[in-house]
Order: structure tokens, then C-alpha cells, then sequence
């Protein structure tokens, strides 16, 4: 599946659960989520969020839209 077709399904999903992919004015776009830009990744975005004073690291996906969901389906968001 393409980058393409995943982040489409990502944002489908997001629809389907009734949850926002929340916007923001970074380079992703999405609120928490982060891309490793120094070296090629097969998945190089990465979401988090923070719990008790501390940064708990969600995962590393392939689109922003796939962290964005699983930012998404935290209690933070």
C-alpha cells in the first residue's frame, strides 16, 4: 500500500472511529506528531504525548495521518 492510500485509510478510520485528526501549524501538520528528517525511515513520524510530567511515546508510522490517529485515540487528545 502506498503512503498515499495509507494516510487516506488513516483519515477514513479517524472518520469511521469519530475522532479528529486535531490540525496544527507545524511541519506535520498534526498536533503531537513529529518527522525525523536527518535520515531515511521507512516509517519516520512519530506521535507522543505527555503523562504525568513525562513524554510517553506512541509509535512510528509511515504518514502523519497514522500518527495522528493514534494521537487521536489517546485520552489527551
Amino acid at each position: 500500500m502506498s503512503n498515499a492510500n495509507t494516510a487516506a485509510a488513516a483519515v477514513r478510520q479517524a472518520e469511521d472511529e469519530g475522532l479528529t485528526l486535531q490540525p496544527s501549524g507545524n511541519a506535520t501538520g498534526y498536533r503531537c506528531v513529529q518527522k525525523e528528517c536527518r535520515k531515511a525511515l521507512a516509517k519516520p513520524f512519530s506521535a507522543s504525548v505527555m503523562r504525568a510530567g513525562k513524554e510517553v511515546r506512541l509509535g512510528t508510522f509511515a504518514t502523519a495521518e497514522e500518527a495522528a490517529l493514534a494521537y487521536a485515540r489517546t485520552p489527551e487528545a
